[in-house]
């Protein structure tokens, strides 16, 4: 119990680096299980079993994976081969939107959604400059139903709204990525990979995504 504690403070507080140089020392020395290592680094006693240290060290990687400290190359996917459709009506798969190299910001909205209208209106004042920065590209992907598609492409207009607009009407790639509100948004590199997602919006999201985007941009 202590050693989660410990795990969670570190994580939260901001030096995830002392949680790093931690487990990198526990690796390197003899004593190979992280709970060990620190227990003992606290005072305790060395005495867990084998069978315990196996199991907090798989419940040290549940729980950093959890915390976002491992690396994003344990938690990177790609986006699965469906389609979806333009507003035009022509059908492309979603994967394409991933071809030409750039980190690729992919939004769900709806036009009943209002969280989903501030996001987009928020990432519109910083869109040219992430384009001109970070070579970005920004896709939003409507859920609206197939009778809710006209109020769409009026809405887009009225927002001045520069992205790439797609639709999902049945919903497929939403539930094929398995989240449950809007808005809801993923960060994709230059490769195609899901490497950040974000679910909901509150003014100042967007500068967080901005700082997701320039670290995908130093790989």
């Amino acid at each position: 119990m202590v050693y989660f504690v410990f795990l969670w403070y570190m994580c939260k507080s901001g030096i995830r680096h002392l949680l790093i140089r931690h487990l990198k020392n526990c690796f390197l020395t003899d004593d190979f299980f992280p709970a060990n290592t620190l227990l003992l680094e606290l005072g305790y006693k060395k005495t867990q079993t084998f069978q315990q240290s196996i199991m907090k060290l798989l419940c040290t990687f549940i729980v950093l994976a959890t915390l976002g400290v491992l690396s994003p190359a344990f938690a990177q996917k790609a986006l699965p081969a469906l389609e979806v459709k333009t507003l035009d009506g022509k059908t492309i798969n979603i994967q394409d939107i991933t071809k030409d190299g750039k980190i690729v910001v992919l939004s769900f909205w709806a036009t009943w959604c209002k969280p989903c209208q501030l996001e987009l209106d928020a990432l519109a004042d910083l869109y040219e400059t992430w384009q001109k920065e970070y070579n970005v590209s920004i896709v939003a992907v409507t859920i609206d139903t197939q009778r809710a598609l006209a109020k769409v492409g009026p809405m887009v207009e009225s927002k001045g709204w520069s992205y790439t607009i797609l639709s999902d009407a049945n919903q497929q790639l939403k539930n094929a990525l398995n989240f449950q509100t809007i808005p809801q948004t993923f960060l994709l590199d230059a490769s195609g990979n899901v490497v950040y997602e974000h679910s909901g919006y509150v003014p100042g999201d967007e500068y967080e995504l901005e700082k997701k985007i320039m670290e995908v941009g130093k790989r």
